[in-house]
């Protein structure tokens, strides 16, 4: 929790912002629902124009958790995102 603070202090505020106005909600449900669809913003949106972008192709991946998996053919020696 103090790593993320640290690396990055803006995206936290908000978060325990968010986190704070939900009291009341159940356990912070409207931080959760807005997590997950920032999440499914950059993952299904963002995410394959990176892949492109970076590898110069689609490449077909997929997601588990905070995890992307890429064909293993896929040279990913220095790539980040």
């Amino acid at each position: 929790k103090e790593r993320f603070a640290q690396q990055a202090p803006t995206v936290f505020a908000f978060i325990r912002e968010c986190a704070r106005q939900a009291r009341g909600y159940k356990r912070s449900s409207p931080l959760s629902l807005l997590l997950m669809d920032i999440e499914a913003q950059y993952v299904h949106g963002r995410l394959p124009e990176l892949i492109a972008e970076k590898l110069g192709t689609d490449f077909p991946y997929y997601v588990i958790h905070d995890a992307l998996y890429l064909p293993q053919e896929v040279d990913v020696d220095g790539l980040e995102f």
